[in-house]
């Protein structure tokens, strides 16, 4: 899968939110993809693409608002300029990655390709 396979990458960042017994409960993470190794979300090559899950008893308590806001800081934190991802406009995160500055920029299948400027975070 091109999204973890030889982890460890430049620009390969993760981060895993865990409930009180230690149990793994969402994760977030970016990767540097190239003209080469496109996906979803692909911006330049420059720009990490970000992927996120939260496991669907989790999901509406804040944890992905949480992953989101340290992924920034942390991608920003390490130089990075921008965050780009790919979500089903139908999604309830779509609003999530909206709140955050996640714009529009293209269709990619039935999938909305968005991108945030750091910037100003």
């Amino acid at each position: 899968m091109k999204y973890l396979c030889n982890w460890g990458r430049q620009g390969d960042i993760a981060l895993v939110a865990i409930d009180s017994s230690e149990k793994p409960v969402g994760a977030i993470w970016t990767r540097l993809f190239d003209e080469t190794n496109k996906t979803y979300g692909f911006i330049d090559k420059n720009t990490p693409v970000l992927s996120m899950a939260v496991l669907p008893e989790y999901r509406d308590q804040g944890i992905g608002t949480l992953l989101l806001n340290e992924m920034i800081r942390k991608a920003k934190n390490s130089g990075f300029i921008s965050l780009s991802l790919s979500v089903d406009p139908n999604n309830s995160a779509r609003r999530l990655y909206e709140r955050q500055g996640f714009e529009k920029v293209g269709i990619n299948g039935t999938s909305w390709d968005m991108v945030t400027a750091l910037d100003n975070k």
